[in-house]
């Protein structure tokens, strides 16, 4: 699973996974990144915060926070379920596509 900050500009994930402390998570949730949500990155540029989009809103957050959003592709996401059955991850499906 990568870390929001390590998304190129203009890619598309999943957030599959929230790391931080209660504040962090009662700010992150608040603005509507949540597990399951899909996030766009606009700009992602050394030493800057990390413009992303999601649900109709564009949101500014700092390096540190992009570092406890744990994100995957949209199809390794979807798939994520159905392969841990089998003891895999939902990106063990990606060489089929």
């Amino acid at each position: 699973m990568k870390k929001l900050s390590e998304l190129e500009k203009d890619s598309t994930a999943v957030i599959a996974s929230l790391d931080g402390d209660q504040r962090f998570m009662s700010r992150i949730t608040s603005i509507g990144l949540t597990p399951g949500s899909t996030v766009t990155v606009i700009k992602n540029e050394k030493n800057r915060p990390l413009l992303v989009y999601s649900r109709d809103t564009m949101i500014a957050l700092n390096r540190e926070e992009c570092d406890m959003i744990g994100v995957m592709a949209r199809i390794s996401y979807v798939f994520d379920n159905t392969m841990s059955r089998f003891g895999l991850q939902g990106k063990s499906v990606m060489p089929f596509l």
